[in-house]
C-alpha cells in the first residue's frame, strides 16, 4: 500500500505495546526509500512514534526541550522541492498516552508547545497524531 500510493510522509503514532516485551527498534521499521525518524532509539519502547520521509527530501529535526509532563513528539522541516511559494513545511508528531496526567498544567504546556513551534515556522506547518485530548477546544486555542 505505501509504495502503491507513493506517500511523501509517513506519520505513525503508538507503533508499540506498553507491555512489550521486546523493544522495536528502528531498523525493523526502516522501508526502502525512506528515511526513519523516531523516538525509539531509547531501546525501551513505550507507545513510540514513527515518521517515514522519502529520502529525496531533505529534513532538519527540530530541537524540543522535553520534561515529564511533555508527550511523546517530534517535529522536523521537510524541504519540498515542487513547493515555490513556501519551500519548506513543518510537520510534527505527537503521542499523549490517554493515562497521561489530565490536568490544567499538563494540557497548558502541550498548547504552549504547539503555539510557539507556529509561531517560529515561517511556511506550512501540519500536526498529526494522536492527542487523547477529548476536552480541549482545540478550535478556541488555534483559530
Amino acid at each position: 500500500m505505501i509504495y502503491a500510493n507513493n506517500y511523501d510522509v509517513i506519520l505513525l503514532t503508538e507503533v508499540c505495546p506498553k507491555n512489550s516485551r521486546n523493544p522495536l527498534l528502528d531498523s525493523r521499521v526502516n522501508l526502502h526509500g525512506y528515511q526513519t525518524i523516531s523516538n525509539l532509539s531509547s531501546g525501551h519502547c513505550r507507545c513510540g512514534t514513527i515518521a517515514l520521509v522519502k529520502s529525496s527530501y531533505v529534513f532538519t529535526l527540530l530541537s524540543i526541550p522535553v520534561d515529564a509532563l511533555t508527550p511523546k513528539l517530534y517535529f522536523f522541516d521537510i524541504s519540498v522541492p515542487q513547493s515555490k511559494n513556501h519551500p519548506t513545511v513543518r510537520i510534527g508528531c505527537v503521542y499523549r498516552s490517554p493515562s497521561s496526567p489530565s490536568h490544567d498544567q499538563t494540557d497548558a504546556k502541550l498548547a504552549e508547545l504547539i503555539r510557539k513551534i507556529a509561531d517560529t515556522n515561517k511556511g506550512d506547518l501540519l500536526i498529526a497524531g494522536d492527542f487523547n485530548l477529548p476536552t480541549i477546544p482545540w478550535k478556541d486555542q488555534f483559530p
